[in-house]
Parts: C-alpha cells; sequence; structure tokens
C-alpha cells in the first residue's frame, strides 16, 4: 500500500454523491490543495484498479461507483469554477474599458472550452501517469537493481 499523508478533518466518504454540494467542494479542495488525499480516495475504491494499465483503467471505471461519481462530478465542478472565473474576468475588463460584454456566450464558451480541455487533460494525465510511473519504475527498479547486484 502506498503511503498518504494523513489530513485533519473529516474522513473520506466510500463514494462522492454527485446530488451532495458539499462533495463537490471537498472535491474542489483536493483538487486545488490535497491532491494526494484525492489519489487516496482513488485507491481505498479499488486498489488493483489504482495501478492498472491506461486501457485496463479506463474500461474499470464504469465498474466502480467510486471512480463512477467522481468522473460525474467533474464536468460540473470545472462548468461552476470556470463560468465563475470567465464572469469574473469579463466584469473586471468591461469595468475598465467600458464596453458591453456578451455574457452569456463568453461566459459559456469559456466553460465548455475549460471543462472539455481540463476533462481530457485529467483522464489522460491519470492514466497515463499511473501507467508510465509504473511502468518505469519497476523498470528501472529491476535494472539498478540487478545492475548493482552483479557490480
Amino acid at each position: 500500500m502506498p503511503s498518504f499523508p494523513s489530513y485533519a478533518g473529516p474522513p473520506l466518504p466510500a463514494v462522492l454523491n454527485p446530488l451532495n454540494p458539499r462533495h463537490y467542494l471537498m472535491l474542489a479542495d483536493w483538487i486545488f490543495f490535497k491532491p494526494s488525499r484525492l489519489k487516496q480516495y482513488l485507491y481505498r475504491a479499488d486498489p488493483e484498479l489504482y495501478f492498472q494499465s491506461v486501457q485496463r483503467t479506463l474500461v474499470g471505471i464504469w465498474r466502480v461507483p467510486a471512480y463512477r461519481s467522481l468522473w460525474l462530478m467533474m464536468p460540473v465542478l470545472i462548468l461552476l469554477i470556470s463560468a465563475v472565473a470567465a464572469a469574473a474576468v469579463s466584469w473586471a475588463a468591461s469595468a475598465t474599458q467600458e464596453t458591453a460584454v456578451d455574457w452569456a456566450g463568453m461566459t459559456l464558451g469559456v466553460a465548455f472550452g475549460v471543462a472539455f480541455g481540463v476533462a481530457m487533460g485529467v483522464a489522460m494525465g491519470v492514466a497515463g501517469g499511473v501507467a508510465v510511473g509504473v511502468a518505469g519504475g519497476v523498470a528501472f527498479g529491476v535494472a539498478f537493481g540487478v545492475a548493482g547486484g552483479v557490480a
């Protein structure tokens, strides 16, 4: 089992609930401030899936409720965060330039663009990072272990 740092606060839920607003705040806190907590949540949900290759990971996600709820919550969270950020930036720009802003079009365009980019980046980053990290760690561990033992 990998070691994870301990955090004060509420214990990890078994499964994040997409209908619970507090779980969205908890997920945002994990993403921005405590990424190891998110890794611990994923590991506790299914330790075998946590260490699988990219192809098996993408297929196995939907059979584990904790992973499935995380994938359902991520687009909503990304849309909310990007919409608030886009609205704040456009408000600041309109206040300084004294021009009218198409709030709906700009906010939706930025929100959906950021949501798609971040979702794909996270998906490929997590799946590829786990696969490359485990494969590279095993390969280098064996290579240096054998080379060190022979030397």
